[in-house]
């Protein structure tokens, strides 16, 4: 009985069983288009926040949707969709903290910000 359960787990090990596990690992093309989708999002929310913060978007603002359309051409349109979409994301994130970094730093030089608004509280 012994020699058969050690049998077994040896075969256990050598094939594991098929299952969700396989249906979830993507292929070397979805990790292609996947990683493209990141880096296009994140040269796109880069190149956007520079030049914002630069004052060159009114110059250089043409060529912030080239991401999206070379995903396009790459992939089509749903990447290009997506990458959009990942972008969108990430500009919050980078906006929403570069704000507040910007308004917290002006907020330390005034003593207005500090107090309420509320003049009942006060």
């Amino acid at each position: 009985m012994r020699v058969n359960s050690l049998a077994d787990d040896e075969k256990a090990r050598q094939d594991p069983p098929l299952g969700d596990a396989a249906a979830t690992t993507p292929s070397l093309d979805e990790l292609q288009r996947m990683l493209e989708i990141a880096m296009l999002a994140a040269f796109a929310g880069l190149a956007y926040t520079l030049f914002t913060t630069v004052g060159l978007d009114k110059y250089i603002g043409y060529f912030l949707p080239l991401a999206p359309i070379v995903a396009a051409l790459r992939n089509g349109s749903l990447v290009a969709t997506q990458t959009v979409a990942a972008t969108v994301l990430l500009l919050l994130a980078l906006q929403v903290s570069l704000y507040s970094l910007l308004h917290h730093r002006d907020c330390s030089k005034s003593s207005q910000c500090h107090r309420s608004s509320n003049p009942t509280l006060e």
